[in-house]
C-alpha cells in the first residue's frame, strides 16, 4: 500500500467512524496501516496506539489532532460536511468495485435524504429509481458513472 493510499484509507475510515458507520478499532487499524506504509505523524501514532477499550472521547481527540497534523479536514459529528466526506469515501469504494452501486444509493437516501446535500441529490433520486424501475442494471451504471465523476472531482 502506498503512503497516499494508506492516508486515504485512514481519512475515509475516520469519516465513517465520525458518523458511527465504522468502529473505533477500524480507525486504529487504518492508522497502523498508514504508519506501516510510511505516513509520518505523532498524532497518527497516538491513534494507532489507542486501546480498543479506550473511551470514545479519547480516540476522537487523537483522530482530530491527527487530521490537523496531516492537513486533513475534520468535520463536526453529524454535520452535512461530515456526511459529504463519507459520500466521497463511499463513492470511491463504489468506483473501485468495493461497494455495489445500489448500496451507495441506498446509503445516500437513508443517511442524507432529499434536498439536504446538493452533491448527493442525483444519487438519492437514483435510489428512488431502483424502487420503481424494472432495469436495475441501467440504474447501477448511472450510479457508477456518478460515483466515478464525484471521485474524479475530489
Amino acid at each position: 500500500m502506498t503512503p497516499q493510499d494508506a492516508l486515504v484509507r485512514f481519512r475515509d475510515t475516520a469519516a465513517l467512524w465520525n458518523i458511527r458507520q465504522a468502529r473505533g478499532a477500524e480507525v486504529v487499524d487504518a492508522a497502523v496501516e498508514a504508519l506501516l506504509a510510511g505516513v509520518d505523524g505523532q498524532w497518527l501514532a497516538v491513534v494507532a496506539g489507542v486501546s480498543a477499550h479506550a473511551p470514545e472521547p479519547e480516540l476522537r481527540e487523537a483522530v482530530q489532532n491527527a487530521f490537523a497534523e496531516l492537513g486533513l479536514p475534520w468535520h463536526p459529528e453529524g454535520s452535512l460536511d461530515a456526511l459529504e466526506a463519507v459520500l466521497h469515501a463511499l463513492a470511491a469504494r463504489t468506483a473501485a468495485g468495493e461497494l455495489h452501486p445500489r448500496e451507495l444509493a441506498r446509503w445516500a437516501h437513508r443517511s442524507i435524504g432529499h434536498d439536504r446535500l446538493p452533491a448527493a441529490e442525483q444519487l438519492v433520486l437514483l435510489d428512488d429509481r431502483y424502487d420503481y424501475g424494472p432495469d436495475d442494471a441501467s440504474v447501477d451504471a448511472e450510479v457508477l458513472a456518478w460515483a466515478r465523476a464525484l471521485t474524479g472531482s475530489r
